[in-house]
């Protein structure tokens, strides 16, 4: 879902979190993460934020 909606693919993820009522993954191009991925779970809700330092992607 990701990867559509940012229209680009990413060499590997990362999941940094799945307990309580979160879970977040890092996608990575080589070896540093560009995206995360927090997905509320009791909401439903999918937030991505761009991690490079160029600010949003």
């Amino acid at each position: 879902m990701v990867e559509e909606e940012l229209d680009q693919t990413f060499t590997d993820r990362q999941l940094v979190n799945d307990e309580g009522g979160s879970r977040v993954i890092h996608y990575f191009e080589g070896d540093r993460p560009q995206y995360k991925s927090i997905f509320i779970k009791e909401e439903k809700r999918l937030k991505i934020v761009s991690m490079n330092d160029e600010g949003e992607g």
